[in-house]
């Protein structure tokens, strides 16, 4: 599962010299406590009141020692949302090429964006009625950059941990931002009929210092992303709450089962 900041607002550019001035500490990567494997999972975007308005899937192989991560998202009213990421986990979690497409009317604009571990990066975007542009270039990726993987670092952290890391987020010139996740609370879900504990995680940008009041008094500090897993010796995605763009209203995407006929 994944977080996607290519949210971040117009106003932020306007921040990008105090970022730069700013920076933030690089954290070590995650180390790999559940590591990643063959999967298929079968999800449902939805509104917070429940509506239905795009299917998906979770797809991940495992090829030459690397793990394929892509979630895709068909919304019904036609837009795509589509996020490669490949990684590795030799002992720690390390993203080494990211890749995102989104575009339709759900969408502010369209974007095709890419970025490699070595920082190169290549954006592609194309706001309504202009032609498309094309920006490249190279970023300094901490160590702990882990676009597309946030929900899979969430498990890692299983049992009260917290931790901080990074993401590249695109604006549509790609910037670094540090990422907090921190468990907030407990509760239990029931799975058919049995109650289950469930331990909730907030993901939040920090963007340190001044930067705080600053992105709050103009109204464009990005908004916290919510995550739950369940709270047993295995953890497993269960849920996850947050906007996939700037300006989009906060989206929720859940496991869906097959339903069969009679």
């Amino acid at each position: 599962m994944t977080v996607s900041l290519g949210w971040v607002p117009k106003a932020w550019m306007c921040l990008s010299l105090v970022l730069l001035l700013a920076g933030s500490a690089y954290a070590a990567p995650i180390p790999v406590r559940f590591p990643e494997g063959i999967t298929h999972g079968f999800l449902a975007l939805r509104t917070t009141e429940g509506k239905t308005i795009a299917r998906g899937d979770l797809l991940q192989m495992l090829k030459d020692g690397k793990v394929e991560s892509r979630l895709v998202f068909h919304f019904l009213d036609g837009s795509l949302h589509d996020e490669v990421v490949i990684f590795s986990q030799d002992k720690v979690f390390t993203m080494l090429s990211y890749h995102i497409v989104q575009k339709g009317p759900s969408f502010p604009w369209e974007i095709d964006a890419s970025v490699a571990r070595s920082g190169a990066y290549t954006v592609i975007y194309k706001k309504p009625k202009e032609q498309a542009e094309t920006v490249k270039g190279d970023l300094e990726l901490p160590p702990d950059t882990y676009n597309g993987m946030i929900t899979d670092m969430v498990k890692n952290l299983a049992g009260g941990k917290r931790e901080t890391v990074h993401v590249v987020a695109f604006s549509p010139k790609p910037r670094v931002v540090e990422l907090e996740l921190a468990p907030v609370r407990k509760t239990h879900v029931s799975l058919e009929g049995a109650s289950r504990a469930i331990a909730e995680y907030t993901m939040t940008a920090d963007l340190g210092g001044l930067l705080e009041p600053l992105a709050k008094i103009v109204g464009q500090h990005p908004p916290p992303f919510r995550c739950w897993i369940t709270d047993d010796e295995i953890p497993a995605f269960v849920r996850f709450e947050g906007p996939f763009y700037f300006k989009t209203p906060t989206w929720r995407i859940d496991l869906v089962a097959p339903e069969w006929g009679k």
